[in-house]
């Protein structure tokens, strides 16, 4: 074991120089072993007489051999690029460890959403059916808020608010009429408005007929009541002369009553015929007979004046209970045209279709003039410009824990070149409150992140369409590199080792 390493076959491949030195260095070392058999004297004389030449040798020189050749140097020691290496190796190692201990870097919930217009696109749909008179923009149009976008043709709906007008006329005229009834005015009052229309026809004849009604019904009424004042004042008159007749009556009464008192004793006496007193007590039973039947009559004629007197307040309370009946329809059928007039300007107005807001046309639906339109149908959609952007994301399930508004998110438009759109920064508005189901029935949560306009000015010139596909992490928090890796190990090692 007295060889020198460095002469071993992994060495084999130094220089020829260094080559012959190994065999000079074998050989030495074979006289060495030799000289170790021999007694320790030889072996000290030995030792000092090659410490003596190695001593002697030139700068230079090896024992054992000439002058070392150019080139020609010690055996290279490579301990101290070992060293070198493995201490970068392992400063480098615990640098990264430390950066992957300590630096933080964001954690989130992935997800895909697709970007819209804060009030998403607006569909535009007729009220009412009718035919297409005009179209006044084409696909991909901008329009501003208000513009004209279609025109239905206005001829049949302008017809029936004519008569509905009309009618709303006619009942206005019909209320105003009653409501002088119901008063007893000597003229109807119409309202302002209709006066202030009185050049048109149609109220021109309405507030004739009803002038012309009102005078026909107050005469007709009149007349009526007339007549049974009239009978009143002939059965008032008859009492009148029988009230006379009776005073006539009585007092014939009490004169004959009279006589035949004092005419009793001399009959009695035999001074005073007696069939003449008998005539005179049967012309007093006729006189009483016939004051009896006046008062009769007088009772029955003031029953008839009472009863005219009751078929007069009966008539007028029947004539005001009609005013009133008819005014309360009147009424009613007054408003109920009243509104079918606001609804029918309302139809009119949208006869002209307009767009709500600023925006790009997109889906034209009608591009034939003349076509018939059915109530409800879509006639195109307009895409909100000046509105804020939002990004729908569906967030799974079991990522919801820590989702929350107000939290960031990171936002990557992915049919954007994603050399030169950088991440963009946004917001999260809102999650749902209540778990959501696709059309597949995947179900989800519908997160609203909001994109300000700061953050679009990152994209510079680029323009962003409502549909566009976005890739969203919602940052949720921090962790290091090695909580990274490591925790879903973690995580799993509570279940692991426990199989049966």
């Amino acid at each position: 074991m007295g060889r020198d390493s460095r002469c071993y076959k992994p060495f084999r491949k130094l220089r020829k120089s260094s080559s012959s030195n190994c065999k000079r260095r074998r050989s030495s070392g074979v006289r060495q072993e030799a000289a170790m058999a021999r007694p320790e004297q030889t072996l000290t004389i030995e030792t000092s007489a090659k410490e003596v030449k190695t001593a002697a040798l030139p700068s230079g020189a090896v024992a054992g051999g000439g002058p070392q050749k150019k080139g020609e140097g010690a055996p290279r020691d490579f301990r101290t690029p070992l060293r070198i290496g493995l201490a970068v190796i392992f400063l480098g190692l615990g640098g990264f460890l430390a950066w992957a201990s300590l630096a933080k870097l964001d954690e989130g919930v992935p997800s895909h959403g697709t970007l819209i217009v804060d009030s998403k696109r607006k569909t535009i749909q007729n009220v009412s059916s009718g035919i297409v008179k005009a179209i006044h923009v084409k696909e991909g149009d901008l329009v501003a808020t208000n513009q004209l976008l279609l025109t239905m043709d206005p001829t049949q709906m302008r017809a029936q608010r004519e008569v509905a007008d009309s009618l709303y006329l006619s009942a206005r005229a019909s209320e105003s009429r009653l409501l002088a009834e119901q008063s007893d005015a000597q003229a109807i009052n119409f309202p302002a408005d209709l006066l202030r229309r009185a050049n048109e026809a149609p109220v021109t004849l309405a507030l004739t007929s009803q002038r012309q009604l009102f005078e026909a019904r107050r005469k007709s009424l009149a007349s009526e009541l007339g007549a049974y004042r009239e009978t009143i004042a002939g059965l008032q008159e008859q009492v009148k002369g029988l009230v006379e007749v009776q005073k006539q009556r009585q007092a014939q009464i009490e004169t004959l009553s009279q006589e035949i008192q004092t005419l009793e004793p001399l009959v009695r006496d035999g001074f005073y015929a007696r069939n003449r007193h008998q005539e005179s007590q049967r012309q007093l039973a006729s006189l009483m007979a016939s004051f009896a039947d006046g008062v009769s009559s007088i009772a029955r004629i003031g029953n008839q004046v009472a009863e005219a007197k009751l078929r007069i307040t009966q008539r007028e309370q029947e004539y005001r209970k009609e005013v009133e009946m008819q005014l309360s329809e009147v009424s009613k059928e007054a408003r109920a045209q009243a509104e079918r007039i606001i609804a029918m300007e309302d139809d009119l107005r949208r006869t002209e279709i307009r767009s709500p807001v600023a925006g790009s046309v997109v889906g034209m639906n009608v591009s034939t003039i003349g076509a018939v339109l059915a109530a409800g149908t879509r006639i195109l959609d307009v895409i909100p410009t000046d509105e804020r952007m939002i990004v729908e994301a569906q967030i799974q399930p079991h990522l919801i824990e820590r989702i929350k508004a107000g939290i960031p998110a990171k936002l990557m438009f992915t049919a954007l070149n994603p050399r030169t759109t950088p991440v963009v920064d946004g917001k999260l508005l809102s999650v749902s409150a209540d778990l959501l189901t696709t059309p597949q029935g995947i179900p989800y949560y519908l997160a609203r992140v909001e994109v300000p306009p700061d953050a679009l000015k990152a994209l510079g010139n680029v323009e962003l369409h409502a549909g566009m596909p976005v890739d969203v992490i919602v940052v949720t928090g921090e962790r290091s590199l090695l909580n990274y890796v490591f925790k879903p190990i973690k995580d799993r090692m509570s279940l692991g080792l426990k199989e049966r």
